[in-house]
């Protein structure tokens, strides 16, 4: 009698330890995975239901085909990698930049006047190619 209740006592603890291992396993994927809901800031922003992630690798996974940005939930503003706030605000997460979009977030000012810029120089181009363009057309037409 006393074997058989020492081998279910044994039995008994390994499950518990098996359930202990998946448990510590699973937590912090757990963890990494959450929404961002900003119901107690400002409704404006409007975050419900954005995915957000504690690790940039995990957004990447999710962001297959998209930017990822580090949000700051506070404010509402997401960073992009290489500027100074990018993963460096109190309290943030990383996520899909047109999912943030979608939910009413908006980029940093410093990328929005770099893509400002950068519209404003292709817009340039454009016109300089199309001046010569014209200007080509111009000379082979008085040519013949």
């Amino acid at each position: 009698m006393l074997k058989q209740s020492s081998s279910r006592i044994k039995i008994v603890l390994a499950s518990l330890l098996v359930v202990f291992f998946v448990a510590a396993v699973a937590a912090p994927a757990v963890s990494a995975y959450q929404t961002h809901n900003n119901s107690s800031s400002s409704s404006s922003t409007g975050n419900k239901g954005l995915q957000s992630f504690s690790t940039e690798q995990l957004a990447k996974q999710h962001c297959l085909s998209d930017t990822v940005v580090w949000l700051n939930l506070r404010t509402g503003v997401y960073h992009f990698k290489g500027e100074s706030l990018y993963g460096n605000t109190k309290s943030g997460a990383y996520v899909c930049q047109k999912e943030a979009d979608k939910a009413g977030d908006r980029a940093t000012g410093k990328q929005s006047t770099l893509n400002k810029t950068k519209v404003q120089s292709t817009l340039n181009k454009t016109k300089v190619q199309s001046t010569l363009n014209k200007t080509k057309v111009q000379s082979v037409t008085k040519q013949n």
